[in-house]
């Protein structure tokens, strides 16, 4: 099985390879120049990754739109490459980057994010073997 790849550059994500279900790997680059982040959201039926970012908004208050699955942090090192490994089933997906602009933001502080500015990324998991470009 060959990874997926993933690309965090500002401010937006870049997916390639094979999605299906089941344990699949992504590798997770940051292109930067910025540092990133790729929180990993599974959507409950009926959500959009809009109502994802609301969520985030509003201190993440139940109830949730989607199922939180983790996610990778650049740890302050652009170059570090992460695999993330995941048990995907059917259904739609949200990468999104949460990472403020202005990084001396305090928390409970309302300032922007790499969200609001586009770093958000929905996609699809099936059965098929439809390749994502």
């Amino acid at each position: 099985m060959a990874p997926c790849r993933s690309w965090l550059q500002d401010f937006r994500f870049e997916l390639r390879g094979r999605l299906k279900e089941g344990t699949q790997v992504i590798k997770v680059e940051s292109l930067g120049p910025s540092m990133h982040e790729a929180d990993l959201f599974r959507l409950h039926p009926d959500r959009t990754a809009a109502d994802v970012a609301r969520w985030y908004k509003n201190d993440l208050a139940d109830p949730a739109p989607a199922d939180v699955l983790g996610g990778v942090l650049d740890s302050h090192d652009i170059t570090r490459v992460v695999w993330l490994r995941r048990r995907f089933t059917r259904g739609r997906y949200v990468f999104h980057c949460a990472l403020p602009m202005n990084l001396n933001a305090k928390s409970g502080e309302p300032s922007a994010t790499h969200a609001d500015l586009g770093m958000v990324m929905t996609f699809e998991v099936g059965d098929s073997r439809r390749e994502i470009r």
